[in-house]
């Protein structure tokens, strides 16, 4: 392996594997993608072909998140939280003293920080869904994030080649008449599960997706693992109402607006 590409490749950033392009004097492929040429591309047209079972539904269109929760229990957040190892309630209990005193700390999506998974899939702005043969892409309207799932097959790359980023590698399979999604290789660089409780880079999700019979809700479980910062599974359900009056648009964090906010002041970035 390029050592350049090892040290970068740690950064836990996409820009790290920009700047390694710059660097390279031979194109080098992305192994997270095609793993070195092993597979087809997700769009390539041998892939899109090949024959498959019929999956059991066809999850395409645009959807809202349903704000559900009870008092104490907001629904962007993933709750009841487990118990959390002695790294993460440091954590908390910082985010809670500040709290305490109206301020908030390490707010990174307000500093243009991508949100990540999980916390990418509990925005109140609408996510666009495109299911396809090979894949399924997941575009959230909140500073345009995309998962890419793929499902033609492939497996996570080997562990010493995974990219870090905020969403992981996703792979997934039907089961029944649920997709599971797996997701590996996330960066524990300004990455948050919620407020005070953060990833680390053994963060593992998976994701059940079902779709109810009248095709209008969508509900994904999550049954997430990060002996890092808490014990067992932490797990949760979320839920999503198709729309079929509304689009995403464009939208971009630009930290030098952020910053000119009223409320930012109040956020502590040490």
């Amino acid at each position: 392996m390029n050592s350049k590409f090892a040290v970068l490749r740690h950064k836990g950033t996409f820009s790290a594997v920009l700047l390694l392009w710059g660097l390279a004097v031979a194109p080098m492929a992305l192994p997270q993608t095609a793993l070195e040429g092993k597979n087809l591309g997700a769009l390539a047209k041998a892939n899109l072909d090949k024959p498959r079972p019929k999956p059991p539904f066809d999850m395409t269109g645009t959807y809202n998140f349903v704000m559900e929760g009870g008092p104490g229990m907001p629904a962007y957040q993933f709750l009841p939280v487990p118990p959390l190892t002695p790294a993460a309630q440091a954590t908390t209990a910082k985010k809670a003293a500040y709290a305490a005193k109206g301020l908030e700390w390490r707010d990174d999506s307000a500093a243009c920080w991508p949100l990540g998974l999980p916390l990418i899939m509990t925005r109140y702005w609408p996510i666009e869904i495109v299911q396809l043969p090979t894949e399924v892409l997941l575009i959230s309207m909140f500073d345009n994030n995309i998962r890419w799932i793929y499902t033609d097959g492939r497996g996570h790359p080997p562990e010493d080649e995974i990219v870090e980023t905020y969403n992981g590698h996703s792979i997934g399979h039907w089961e029944g008449k649920a997709l599971v999604v797996d997701t590996v290789g996330m960066t524990d660089d300004h990455h948050w599960i919620q407020p005070g409780v953060p990833a680390s880079t053994k963060l593992h999700v998976i994701e059940r997706y079902t779709l109810s019979a009248d095709r209008n809700t969508l509900q994904v479980e999550f049954k997430m693992t990060d002996p890092d910062n808490w014990v067992g599974e932490w797990i949760n359900k979320k839920h999503w109402a198709r729309d079929d009056h509304a689009d995403i648009e464009e939208h971009i964090c630009i930290y030098e607006q952020m910053s000119k906010l009223p409320g930012f002041k109040e956020n502590i970035r040490e």
